[in-house]
């Protein structure tokens, strides 16, 4: 036969548990965008108290999106966290984006893709087909040299 504590009565173990356990105060921080002007700035503000090992950025390349973290520790058992994301516009340079924080503030900075960076990778590509067809061509000149040297010379 097993016994159940009736729901009102807390056991010692359960009420230091409830004591110490940790509160979480989440907020959203403010954010402010500037996307009319090169590149794309976007700002978050944070409360007082947070510093850069508090704020985690993580960049999903699939889905274009920035996520942002962060939590701090407060008196009391208490903690202070944030979650917020943001998409990264499709003509921005994902490999140039930069992110700083300075004193609550948490600035990031996603350049616009230039019509000269495109056609460096067109030129890129363009370079590596071309020295892919001349390794082709010199690989089919030493088969038929070698083919030739064979057929004369057994």
């Amino acid at each position: 036969m097993s016994t159940r504590q009736h729901p009102r009565e807390l056991s010692t173990a359960s009420f230091l548990q409830s004591e110490n356990s940790i509160v979480y105060e989440e907020f959203q921080p403010n954010i402010e965008g500037k996307e009319e002007e090169a590149p794309y700035v976007a700002l978050f503000r944070f409360p007082a108290g947070f510093v850069k090992e508090q704020v985690r950025i993580i960049y999903f390349n699939p889905t274009r999106r920035i996520r942002i973290q962060g939590e701090r520790t407060l008196e009391d058992n208490r903690k202070s966290q944030f979650d917020a994301s943001l998409l990264v516009p499709e003509n921005c340079d994902t490999e140039k984006m930069q992110a700083n924080i300075e004193q609550g503030n948490l600035t990031i900075t996603m350049p616009i893709k230039t019509a000269l960076d495109s056609a460096k990778q067109k030129a890129v590509k363009n370079l590596a087909r071309r020295q892919m067809l001349v390794n082709v061509g010199a690989a089919g000149l030493v088969i038929g040299a070698i083919g030739a040297y064979v057929y004369y010379y057994k």
